[in-house]
């Protein structure tokens, strides 16, 4: 009998090996059985992703009809907790806020976010409340927002002069109308013009070619989409050398690169001409001030200002359980150089599953994750811990100094306000009783020969009553071992909290729960603060949006589109008939 040659046999050999390996691994490393919370039995390799339509807030509120307001699934091989009741956002937010407050690592975040520097995926640790004490403290103060009011008010001003010019009957593309608008604000705001978004990048910089406005915009779109894309690498990671969205996301963090680099180098060209007399005019220069403080406990670095200015910092909708802190002395690390890898900390093992994929104008598709870098900075961890205190040091923390500081002062202030306006003028063109309502307060209150101010707002309740319901009905974003109601949290689990099932929950709102009435809100003490639970289009807790500050002062298709926020399927157009004498509005 004639034996089969020796190549032939490789084939068998290694699933032979393999599958010893797997049944020697499974008997010596057993896995943990974990009493989770009720949800559909996963299909091997995508898990429930059968389950999971165009629109996951609502495949997932119908899930959560059968299975509970606190619900398990699989998305590929991820698992994933979701909660869908006013109990489990408070559970998941309040009380295991710190439980919860770590962050998984994206592709869009490696690559367009200078290795994971924004709030919204740093890990928890020193760097991150570091950076959450200079948002509120420096870049989001109350005194930042005040000094930059008549930048919003101009660029208002200036949308609705460009309204009233469209006139004849014509209908406005109203969402297109307020995405310029409030880029041009937060253009002005972060970067000190809005010629980037006008005129187009200069060029002056010897690193970077002129960006067109056309660019420009197209890079906020593609970073939108890419930041809120399913990934086949999040969900199956063995599968990842197969995500297209690599290439596009590396493509979009070069073009970005080299715009920044140009906006940093005209920044810090007026900083060196006008030396001890240069004073702050906007954030990159108050970014670059702290950018150069010693005293900071962790360095930001050129990186960390990119990274702030740029990254978006949207609605507290997805968390990941952090696992237990591994800890060694300080002496361990002292020899810690740059290019020495060291093992990662356990907590940036999770992976992201972004429920969102944004994208006006774009269908879902699919974006890939990535682990943190198992790069050490020698240099930080020689300045954070003298070589003699002999203290013990966590993992994650010293992993923590690796990152660089977060943000997105361009992005998180251009689409959700957008798009929550787009949502209450929608909403009132479908209930004309209250847009009398809402008119009616306008004249008695401001009158017909001025426009409204940001310091109005507390004296209008009613319309504030009708940003309150918009949120409720439209939020922009919807989606340790720990033990709840005797049920288990693996560490590395993806939590989500469904805020759009919540806002629509009748054991909270009653029958008329999907129906806009602002009513409801006149008179009640509900805030959007994050501190009633019924109610988070911000989110709560440690991870509650730091832009929060900013956002409150800024028979149709009402089908949704599912992103990064949660668009109209069909753009809102109306056609604006001027209520205010022409003078008001700047015309002739």
């Amino acid at each position: 009998m004639e034996l089969p040659p020796p190549a032939s046999l490789v084939p068998v050999v290694l699933a032979t090996v393999l599958f010893l390996a797997t049944i020697l691994r499974r008997r010596w490393n057993p896995k943990r059985k974990y009493n989770l919370p009720p949800g559909p039995r996963p299909w091997p390799v995508i898990g429930n992703l059968n389950l999971i339509g165009a629109l996951p807030h609502r495949s997932v509120h119908e899930l959560s009809k059968r299975y509970g307001p606190l619900m398990s699934l699989r998305f590929g091989s991820v698992p994933v907790l979701i909660g869908s009741s006013v109990d489990a956002a408070r559970f998941i937010l309040k009380t295991h806020d710190l439980a919860f407050s770590d962050r998984p690592r994206t592709a869009s975040g490696r690559h367009t976010g200078y290795n994971y520097s924004d709030v919204l995926w740093a890990p928890y640790g020193p760097y991150w409340r570091q950076a959450r004490r200079l948002w509120k403290a420096e870049i989001m103060s109350a005194r930042q927002l005040r000094s930059h009011e008549h930048v919003r008010d101009e660029e208002v001003r200036a949308m609705l002069r460009d309204i009233y010019g469209h006139g004849g009957g014509r209908a406005v593309a109203l969402l297109d109308c307020l995405l310029m608008a409030n880029l041009k604000a937060i253009s002005r705001m972060v970067l000190g013009s809005k010629k980037y978004v006008v005129h187009g990048g200069g060029g002056t910089g010897s690193t970077a070619a002129a960006t067109t406005p056309e660019e420009f915009k197209w890079m906020i779109d593609e970073f939108i989409y890419l930041s809120g894309a399913l990934s086949m690498g999040d969900m199956i990671p063995w599968l990842r050398w197969l995500d297209p969205q690599i290439r596009r996301i590396k493509r979009l963090g070069k073009m970005f690169d080299r715009f920044l680099e140009q906006v940093l180098d005209e920044h810090n060209e007026r900083r060196r001409r006008e030396g001890e007399e240069f004073a702050a005019m906007d954030m990159v220069d108050l970014l670059l001030e702290l950018a150069d403080d010693p005293s900071l406990e962790v360095p930001i670095g050129r990186d960390g200002v990119k990274g702030f200015t740029l990254r978006r910092p949207p609605a507290h909708c997805c968390q990941c359980a952090r696992s237990p802190e591994p800890r060694a002395p300080a002496r361990c690390f002292q020899r810690a150089r740059s290019s020495e890898p060291c093992a990662r900390p356990l907590a940036a093992a999770a992976r992201l599953l972004a429920p969102n994929a944004s994208a006006r104008r774009l269908p879902p598709q699919s974006m890939s994750w990535s682990t943190a870098s198992g790069v050490w900075c020698g240099e930080v961890v020689r300045g954070q811990r003298s070589k003699a205190s002999g203290v013990w040091m966590c993992v994650a923390q010293l992993a923590a100094c690796h990152y660089r500081i977060p943000g997105d002062l361009i992005v998180g202030g251009t689409d959700t306000s957008s798009v929550t306006i787009e949502w209450a003028m929608s909403e009132l063109l479908r209930n004309p009783a209250a847009l009398t309502k809402a008119t009616e307060e306008l004249d008695r209150v401001i009158g017909c020969e001025r426009l409204v101010t940001e310091g109005d707002l507390q004296s209008l309740p009613y319309l504030e009553a009708i940003v309150k319901e918009t949120m409720r009905l439209h939020p922009v974003s919807p989606l340790l071992d720990v033990s709840m109601d005797g049920y288990d949290v693996p560490t590395g689990t993806l939590v989500f909290v469904n805020v759009w099932a919540i806002g629509r929950d009748p054991a909270v709102w009653g029958h008329a729960a999907e129906e806009f009435r602002p009513e409801r809100f006149v008179g009640s003490s509900l805030d959007v603060k994050g501190q009633d639970f019924e109610l988070l289009p911000f989110g709560s807790g440690r991870r509650i949006c730091p832009g929060i500050g900013l956002g409150l002062k800024m028979k149709l298709s009402m089908e949704e589109k599912f992103g990064l926020s949660v668009q109209r399927m069909v753009s809102l157009e109306a056609v604006a008939e001027p209520r205010l004498p022409a003078h008001v509005y700047g015309g002739p």
